[in-house]
C-alpha cells in the first residue's frame, strides 16, 4: 500500500481540530465559572441587601460567607467566677503535684499534695453551681485525683 501526501494532510487537519475542541472547554470553563462567581456576587449582594443591612465593619467581604452579627454574651456570674478561680487553684496543685513527682525529692510531700487536691475537688463538688461544664471538667479532676491515689498506694512512685 502506498501513502500519499494528500491523504496524510487530511488525517494532520482532523488531528488538528480534535485538539482544538478539547483545549476550548477548558477555556470555557474557566470563562463559564468566571461569569457565574461575578454574577452570583453581584445577586448576592442585591437580595442580600434587601433582606438584611449590611454588617458594619465587614464593607468589602464576600456576601456569599453570610457572616452574621454577633451577639452579646452575658457576664460569668459571682459562683462561676468562684469556681474558675479554685479550678485554677488545682490546676496549679496539679502542677506542683507533677513537678514533685519528677524531682523524686520527697514523696510524702508529694502525698500531701495530692490530698489538698482531692479534698479541694470535694469542696467545690460540693459548693459548685449547676453549669454541665464545669462539672464535667470536676469529674475529670476527681477521676485523675482517684487514679493518682490508687497509684500512689500502689508504689508505682518508689
Amino acid at each position: 500500500m502506498k501513502i500519499h501526501p494528500d491523504q496524510i494532510d487530511g488525517v494532520r487537519q482532523d488531528q488538528q481540530k480534535q485538539a482544538n475542541k478539547a483545549k476550548q472547554p477548558t477555556q470555557a470553563f474557566g470563562d463559564l465559572l468566571n461569569r457565574e462567581v461575578e454574577s452570583g456576587a453581584k445577586a448576592g449582594s442585591s437580595a442580600r441587601s434587601a433582606s438584611v443591612p449590611p454588617l458594619p465593619g465587614l464593607q468589602g467581604i464576600d456576601p456569599m460567607l453570610q457572616i452574621e452579627a454577633a451577639s452579646s454574651v452575658e457576664k460569668p456570674g459571682a459562683a462561676d467566677t468562684q469556681a474558675a478561680e479554685r479550678m485554677d487553684s488545682l490546676l496549679d496543685q496539679w502542677d506542683a503535684y507533677a513537678a514533685s513527682l519528677e524531682s523524686s525529692s520527697n514523696l510524702r510531700e508529694s502525698h500531701s499534695t495530692l490530698e489538698q487536691i482531692a479534698g479541694g475537688i470535694a469542696q467545690l463538688k460540693e459548693e459548685m453551681p449547676a453549669d454541665p461544664t464545669l462539672r464535667s471538667m470536676v469529674d475529670d479532676l476527681e477521676a485523675m485525683a482517684y487514679t493518682e491515689r490508687f497509684k500512689f498506694n500502689r508504689g508505682d512512685y518508689l
